[in-house]
């Protein structure tokens, strides 16, 4: 293939540079080479951390502010029951149980499409190994 940049006929599929980039040392450690972090494959999103995180977060916003905000509604047992602790914790565990399962759809979705189509593109891209340029095959 002919790089469209330079014309050079010195390209590389981008997944074989990349893994060319990579050095395993003696005590197993590895090293990518600055030309190789530009080639990384996109990485997916995560199903587990940033959900829980979210669910951590919005669990503690909900504990801390609901009783607060929900002060519009002006019957007064209404405003007993929101202030006791076993519905904050009710409500903050429902809200929170909604993101995380919100959030991990959510990352399971991209992960499933747009990560598998990045990765395709990723699969099927040159790089020249002479000015850098990447581009389709």
């Amino acid at each position: 293939m002919q790089c469209p940049a330079c014309g050079s006929h010195y390209t590389q599929a981008v997944s074989l540079a990349y893994t060319q980039s990579i050095r395993t040392g003696y005590n197993g450690t590895q090293s990518i080479s600055e030309f190789g972090r530009e080639l990384e494959p996109p990485a997916a999103e995560s199903e587990v951390l940033i959900p829980l995180g979210l669910a951590a977060i919005m669990f503690v916003a909900t504990f801390v502010f609901f009783p607060t905000e929900a002060s519009w509604i002006g019957t007064e047992w209404v405003q007993r029951f929101l202030n006791s602790t076993w519905a904050r914790v009710t409500i903050s565990a429902l809200a929170a149980l909604l993101v995380l399962v919100w959030s991990s759809g959510s990352a399971m979705a991209h992960n499933t499409t747009d990560h598998a189509n990045e990765m395709d593109e990723w699969e099927r891209s040159v790089v020249c190994r002479r000015c850098g340029e990447q581009f389709l095959r």
